[in-house]
């Protein structure tokens, strides 16, 4: 009696798992579902508030680059802050309400962190766009 390798048993199996499978779904159950089912799929894009450019432009080799890259991040950071997610979250969640969607696809869910610098105080606020947005919903 030869016995038959363990892969090729579990290969085995798993083709006779997979045949059991397929013959409990009778035609009677494909029939009976929706022909033409319906997903209502909704995309938006948070906007992350501001363009990178005024820190992505910066020259390396500039002896002021350092300077240069906090006072654009400066730039960049208010501008996220006046575009105001909280505003345009609520909107976007009167969008979701209104449409009513199954799935919807989100990009720049962006995370603005604020922390303190040396022995200065984090004053300005932080940002979770997923978290304010979830809130609206």
């Amino acid at each position: 009696m030869s016995r038959v390798p363990a892969p090729h048993r579990r290969r085995s199996a798993l083709i006779a798992a997979l045949t059991v499978l397929f013959a409990l779904v009778t035609p009677a159950a494909i029939t009976q579902a929706d022909p033409h089912p319906q997903l209502t799929v909704m995309t938006r894009n948070l906007y992350l508030g501001s363009s990178l450019a005024p820190a992505t432009d910066i020259d390396p080799s500039d002896p002021n680059a350092a300077a240069q890259f906090v006072g654009a991040v400066a730039t960049i950071y208010g501008t996220s802050v006046f575009t105001d997610f909280p505003t345009r979250s609520a909107a976007i969640a009167d969008e979701v309400a209104a449409d009513e969607p199954d799935l919807i696809g989100l990009q720049e869910v962006s995370n603005w962190t604020v922390i303190k610098a040396g022995n200065q105080a984090a004053t300005a606020p932080s940002f979770d766009f997923l978290s304010i947005l979830l809130t609206a919903l």
